[in-house]
């Protein structure tokens, strides 16, 4: 077992585990060491994230040393582009970001992921990661994962960061922080070296993603099959790898300890199965029902730590049919594989190991012979490669190496078999070529290896490409600034050929087989680029060349300002970035705080030194001060101490005059919009710079900008966009939360309001949360979603409370709050009620109900809430503008 995996586990104390309901390997606990055995994952409690994201920053500490030549920007553009893979899979509801710098040591109240540096790592250990989880008493769904941490060595001088490898040893260890064991039945999180810059991920590692945080498509397009291994003694096989594998497809599983199985996420189609024992090592185990476990790496257990059997001592086969075992794969049977189905019925019994034990640690190959050992057998259709393998018992008599995919053969007489240091666990060497046939269709298979008495099975070990790798013979100019156009030489580019300096993808503006065009992205200035062609059945031309340079031209460091600089707990403001010697550019460029306490909902770039951002602070943080990164390709601007949360808003911004007005689509309002900055006890606020947006309608606003006056006011006018409906304009100050100013173009009769209800009808215990919160979509009588609503949450019956999780609705019109239902067994309702200031007064409108029902329970009540409005997280009853309490006749029915 490799330091890292033993170093982790001594960092985390945690265990793992996998189940018929849960495929491959993740982190968790059994609910019992006897049958039936359900295994708890450990994952993130998606609902309660914000916009279902987890952020990962790196600290702002830097390491003690890096490689000739390397950056911390380098090294964050493999971040960013690690936590995209992980964010692409279209079948997680969870989304995977980078947030640029954290501070070192910083408190954290909310999940967030963390990339810090350590000297505990052993020497050439490029990194660790995992997730720091809770174990809840009782028996919980899941166990809920708090913190995922990946460490980097302080001494990063043998660490060429941009490299492929350092890609993939990055987002393997992200998988980990997310909750992905090594399965050691499949690919990816198998061994990170099976894969590449351009394939970073397999279909096992999103078979696996997805089923911890399962996308509604992930169930519909993809299928299943279950089954059980036993042993000659007929007793369930415990923990064995399954997998289930095609000519172009492997996805593996663990079995439960009764033996039971579920390889869940496979493609439709027609799969083989093969069956084999972990292969764990050579040492005595500390757990006596776990030999061969030195370091204690796989560790089942229960929830109250009772130690789970795993099976070592079973053979390798293919399933036969019928519970027969068979080691020849071309005898092994067909289950077919339905989108939404589940194939049951597989079976196998199979019998003890024999004498001369295969194991396979490692492969390399050399694509057209050159030495640059990518581990993965990559053989182009008609093709052949050159490839070793190491570990134990390669050398015995009869050994042979075979192939899941019936194209893949070995070259007559390559074969052959070597021993080296005695000393050494994995001493023996097997060489051969593997060919492929012109009908070999493209895709992952899988290694097999015999010797008469044992097999081994290497899952995902060969991939069929269509063609042979891209290489850059020269690229031109090698040094140039942000935007230089670079022409690239070479061959075997494709209509998919993705340029990449360090981590960071560069447009392509031309391309044909020998030639692309690419647009040099943001990079620090100075700093000499690793320029890479990847193309998209996986392979990369870092193998077979040496990447080309593109050095930068020296620059002034990036700086920021930003306004506001200081926010309270709940609330949702928009937050301008202005930037000195920054680029920064639409879809390239990420901000972040530093902190899972502050999130950024929105970004929107005005030009290259300046972009707005929506930005929420979560309500249970304390005060404190949060740093502010943007990050636009390699190029990093950082500011410490920007952003400021304290207890009490600095003053708050209504509408004051001018809302609620008619007039023709195209017109000029009559009447000015009028807005009022004031503090906690209503005095007005002077010197206050607002700015005024049109968020729906594409009217126009003028003056954009106006400063309050010695009352506190400031305005604008409004030309109404061209057609008839609902328009709204955000003004926003630079101390505090936007307010909606709404308008109607068109006929006043138009004016209504349509809801949309998500989180209804829910079921729980009696003061406490409910498990989903409450979301509400607000759109206008055509349909059409309203941002910067205000929307008030009123306990109607039940006493429970309503904690809003944003001031106003998002660009999506979609606003949420948290319902703790009351002490009461029962039903109980919530009204989700927008509202706007009509001259002094507030204008609502009735909103739409939510209900849920309350089961009698013996939860500690929370203070209860009824009759109050809350709006985003500031509670009050109905109030004017002046924060005086309307008169029952003028509140909202």
């Amino acid at each position: 077992m490799t330091p890292c995996r033993r170093l982790f586990l001594l960092l985390a104390l945690l265990a793992i585990g996998a189940s018929a309901g849960w495929t491959y390997h993740p982190f968790g606990r059994y609910n019992t060491a006897v049958t039936p055995n359900t295994l708890i994952p450990a994952r993130y409690d998606v609902s309660k994230l914000p916009n279902a994201t987890i952020s990962f920053y790196l600290t702002n500490q830097k390491p003690q040393a890096l490689a000739p030549g390397d950056s911390v920007e380098a090294l964050m553009s493999e971040i960013a582009t690690a936590a995209s893979t992980w964010n692409s899979v279209a079948t997680s509801s969870l989304r995977v970001n980078f947030g640029g710098y954290t501070k070192q040591g910083a408190v954290i109240a909310n999940p967030m992921g963390t990339v810090t540096f350590s000297s505990s790592i052993p020497p050439g250990a490029a990194a660790v990661g995992g997730p720091i989880f809770r174990v809840p008493s009782g028996t919980p769904e899941f166990l809920p994962i708090e913190l995922s941490r990946i460490q980097l060595p302080t001494d990063m001088s043998r660490t060429n960061t941009s490299s492929a490898g350092f890609l993939t040893v990055l987002a393997h260890e992200m998988g980990h922080s997310l909750g992905a064991k090594h399965s050691h039945v499949a690919a990816g999180m198998y061994q990170t070296r099976l894969t590449s810059r351009a394939r970073v991920l397999t279909e096992d590692d999103v078979a696996l993603l997805s089923l911890l945080y399962p996308a509604p498509s992930f169930a519909f397009t993809t299928g299943a099959i279950s089954g059980r291994v036993t042993t000659a003694a007929g007793q369930g096989a415990s923990v064995v790898g399954v997998s289930a594998f095609s000519e172009t497809v492997v996805i593996g599983a663990f079995t439960k300890p009764d033996g039971t199985f579920t390889i869940q996420g496979l493609p439709p189609g027609a799969y083989k199965l093969m069956v084999q024992p972990l292969m764990l090592g050579s040492s005595p185990s500390p757990d006596a029902d776990n030999p061969g476990d030195p370091a204690d790496l796989i560790s089942l257990r229960t929830l109250n730590n009772q130690v789970v059997r795993i099976n070592t001592d079973i053979d390798s086969a293919f399933f036969a049919g019928g519970g027969a075992a068979t080691r020849d794969p071309g005898a092994a049977a067909t289950f077919p594989v339905s989108a939404g189905q589940t194939t049951a019925g597989a079976a196998i019994t199979i019998g003890s190991r024999g004498p001369l034990r295969l194991d396979v640690d490692d492969t390399v190959s050399f694509p057209l012979n050159v030495d640059r050992g990518s581990v993965l057998i990559w053989v182009p259709r008609g093709g052949r490669v050159l490839a070793f393998s190491y570990g134990k018992a390669l050398n015995a008599p009869g050994l042979n190496v075979g192939f899941t995919n019936p194209e893949l053969t070995l070259a007559p007489g390559s074969l052959r078999s070597f021993t080296t240091d005695p000393s050494e666990i994995f001493n023996t060497f097997a060489g051969y070529r593997v060919q492929a046939g012109s009908g070999a269709v493209p895709g992952s298979s899988s290694v097999i290896y015999t010797n008469g008495a044992d097999t081994y099975f290497s899952p995902g070990h060969v991939r069929v490409v269509a063609s042979d790798p891209p290489s850059i013979l020269s690229i031109s100019p090698a040094a140039g600034g942000t935007g230089t156009a670079v022409a690239i030489e070479g061959s075997n580019f494709t209509d998919f050929s993705q340029v990449y300096f360090d981590g960071v993808p560069a447009r392509v503006s031309s391309r044909s087989a020998t030639s692309l065009v690419v647009v040099a992205p943001p990079g620090a200035g100075g700093h000499a680029a690793s320029v890479f062609v990847a193309n998209s059945d996986g392979q990369g031309s870092e193998f077979l060349d040496t990447p080309p340079k593109f050095t930068y031209s020296s620059v002034p460091q990036p700086s920021l300002s930003i306004s506001p600089t200081a926010a309270v707990p709940g609330q949702a403001l928009t937050v301008r970035v202005t930037g000195a010697n920054t680029n920064f550019q639409q879809g390239l460029t990420a901000i972040g705080f530093g902190s899972g306490d502050v999130v950024v909902d929105s970004i929107t770039v005005e030009n290259s030194a300046s972009l707005v951002a929506r930005v929420r602070v979560l309500s249970l943080v304390s005060s404190r001060t949060y740093s502010v990164t943007a990050v636009t390709g390699e190029e990093v601007a950082f500011l410490e101490d920007a952003l400021t949360l304290g207890t009490q808003p600095p003053f708050t911004l209504v509408p004051f005059d001018g809302d609620i007005q008619t007039g023709a689509a195209g017109s000029l309002l009559p009447q000015p919009l009028v807005v009022s900055a004031e503090d906690s006890a209503g005095v007005p606020i002077s010197g206050v710079t607002v700015t005024f947006t049109v968020a729906l309608g594409g009217g126009s606003v003028s003056p954009v900008t106006a400063v309050t006056d010695s009352q506190g006011l400031a305005q604008t006018r409004m030309t109404l966009g061209p057609s008839a409906g609902i328009q709204i304009v955000l003004a926003s100050a630079d101390q505090f939360a936007s307010t909606g100013i709404l308008e109607i173009a068109g006929d006043s009769t138009s004016f209504t309001l349509r809801y949309a209800r998500d989180g209804d009808t829910q079921t729980a215990l009696s003061n406490s949360e409910l498990p989903t919160p409450l979301t509400v979509t607000v759109s206008d009588n055509a349909g059409m979603p309203l941002p910067g609503i205000p929307v008030g949450w009123l306990v109607t019956a039940g006493g429970g409370s309503v904690r809003a999780l944003a001031a106003v609705t998002d660009s999506s019109g979609k606003i949420s709050a948290s319902w703790t239902l009351g002490p009461v067994a029962g039903s109980q309702s919530v009204r989700a009620i927008p509202y706007f200031y009509y001259g002094i007064s507030f204008y609502g409108f009735n909103g739409t109900a939510f209900t849920a029902t309350a089961q009698a329970g013996s939860l500690t009540p929370s203070v209860p809430a009824a009759g109050i409005l809350n709006g985003g997280g500031l509670t009050a009853q109905w109030r004017d503008f002046r924060l005086a309490p309307l008169p029952p006749s003028l509140e909202p029915t």
